[in-house]
């Protein structure tokens, strides 16, 4: 059948649009096929980036866009782990050290780091994480609920983890995260 589709395709190459709109035909009906042989295998997509020496990844919902470090205004009397208000785009946003928030020494600037911003819990919020990896997809299959004991510390925040080629990511839910009592005392 593909390749009396081709022969098709082939003696349309005089008929542009009637080949582009062939061309869409076929590949609508092809994406169709491949949706519903994986929907049994949805996949987790997440942006994957490090924090004091662990990685972790958040689901895509959660990040609106990733930024460089901006110029920062600190805050007078806030919490360590507040970095302080950056301005952007006309909006002030305060950005938060993401490991010192969880209890980890506080960031070392360095040009690798990385604002994940979100507009979580009503407010825009950035989260500053070490380094940025970029967008992983995981299968649920490769999902465990469990969580190593020595980052139990950080709370309900961590869903669990994806185990991907040996290689551990740990699952953290920003929008909790940022609903938590914890994040909404950000003054000292």
């Amino acid at each position: 059948a593909d390749i009396d589709q081709a022969d098709t395709l082939t003696s349309l190459w005089q008929q542009p649009f009637v080949l582009l709109a062939a061309l869409d035909a076929r590949y609508r009906r092809h994406r169709q096929r491949r949706v519903e042989s994986h929907s049994a295998d949805e996949q987790w997509v997440g942006l994957a980036y490090r924090l004091r020496g662990a990685d972790f990844a958040s689901s895509q919902n959660q990040i609106r866009e990733v930024l460089t470090l901006p110029e920062i205004t600190r805050v007078p009397g806030a919490q360590s782990w507040l970095m302080g208000l950056a301005n952007i785009r006309g909006e002030l946003v305060p950005l938060i050290d993401l490991g010192a928030f969880m209890g980890q020494e506080a960031l070392l600037v360095q040009r690798a780091n990385r604002v994940l911003m979100g507009h979580l819990a009503g407010l825009s919020v950035g989260f500053v994480v070490d380094e940025l990896y970029g967008f992983r997809r995981f299968m649920p299959r490769q999902f465990s609920s469990s969580i190593p004991e020595k980052i139990e510390n950080f709370g309900a925040w961590i869903e669990g983890q994806f185990i991907q080629d040996e290689h551990t990511w740990l699952v953290l839910n920003l929008e909790q995260l940022a609903r938590s009592e914890m994040f909404l005392q950000a003054a000292a």
